[in-house]
């Protein structure tokens, strides 16, 4: 087996005081993203990327979509301290063997097969990464050649682009769950979301409310109107006069939070006749209606009352 190049050669060799006695690899989910092996030794201030897999590994060693990876799995045989290592998102840069650290989590404390919550984002493509400081970075060697590795010493840190030298039947002891991330807020929607449509809150989503009022403005109805979360708003009306019903229509529109919003009613033909007819000194009351729907398809009603004079004299 053709241990890392150079760069780990020392490191692993010089530590088999370390080394892990460790059972058959596990079995991961596979919808998952990394590898389910059990590390079989440390190695201190290395950072590793995972590039490719062998048949033994049925996970994807890289993001089949992007998202949010939610929980990472560290897996070890349990020891008497804790592993402290980072996890880290990878970005190939189209140069061969280099990397662009993207997201990093903070250092978990690996100590038998451990699963943390972590929230970093991930895009299709992207790649894993440990990083073990002094106490060593945890990898698996592998009997299969097509189990691949990049090796740096150092951490690198995100945002840092740089060359790993490619290290063969070594891979990375990390299982991610990747999570979809509809509205882009940086929160999976399956366990950390509980409103995937709206960016500004991970809460449930709130009900959209709708304020409105209405006024005479010539021969329409004015009603003006606000909301208090983005919705789609359409305005009826609804009119009784000598035993006949009329419909009012004031259209649709998109309603941004907090911004008041003038729809303008026509009247129709049959009503502005009826009008016609009855002296200015009576009216005929016209009810409006602001139906505001979410981006979750509920709708919330607000009504207002406008009475409109007869125009016989």
């Amino acid at each position: 087996m053709r241990r890392p190049a150079n760069l780990l050669t020392a490191a692993v060799l010089g530590a088999s005081a370390l080394t892990f006695a460790v059972p058959s690899p596990a079995t991961a989910a596979s919808t998952t993203v990394g590898n389910g092996c059990v590390a079989t030794a440390p190695a201190p201030n290395y950072t590793m990327v995972m590039t490719a897999r062998s048949g033994l590994n049925s996970l994807p060693v890289a993001a089949p979509s992007g998202g949010v990876i939610t929980k990472a799995r560290i897996s070890m045989p349990a020891v008497g301290s804790p592993y402290p290592n980072a996890v880290k998102v990878m970005r190939a840069t189209g140069v061969a063997n280099q990397y662009t650290v993207v997201a990093q989590s903070a250092p978990l404390p690996a100590n038998g097969i451990t699963t943390f919550d972590v929230r970093l984002p991930i895009a299709a493509g992207d790649v894993l990464g440990l990083y073990g400081g002094a106490t060593g970075t945890l990898y698996c060697s592998t009997p299969d050649a097509g189990d691949t590795v990049g090796v740096i010493v150092g951490d690198q840190a995100p945002g840092t682009t740089a060359t790993y030298a490619p290290a063969t039947g070594i891979a990375l002891p990390v299982v991610v769950t990747v999570e979809p991330d509809a509205d882009k807020d940086g929160y999976g929607d399956e366990t950390q979301d509980q409103c995937p449509q709206l960016a500004s809150t991970q809460s449930a989503c709130p009900v959209v409310k709708v304020d409105s009022s209405a006024s005479l403005a010539g021969n329409k109805i004015k009603v003006v109107l606000t909301t208090n979360n983005p919705a789609t708003v359409k305005v009826t009306g609804i009119a009784k006069a000598n035993g006949k019903k009329f419909k009012l229509k004031g259209g649709t529109k998109a309603v941004s939070a907090g911004v008041l919003t003038t729809f303008k009613v026509k009247l129709p033909k049959g009503l502005k006749a009826a009008l016609a007819k009855l002296p200015h000194t009576k009216s005929i009351k016209v009810t409006l209606t602001s139906s505001a729907t979410d981006s979750l398809g509920r709708v919330t009603t607000d009504k207002t009352k406008v009475k409109v004079p007869g125009t016989h004299r």
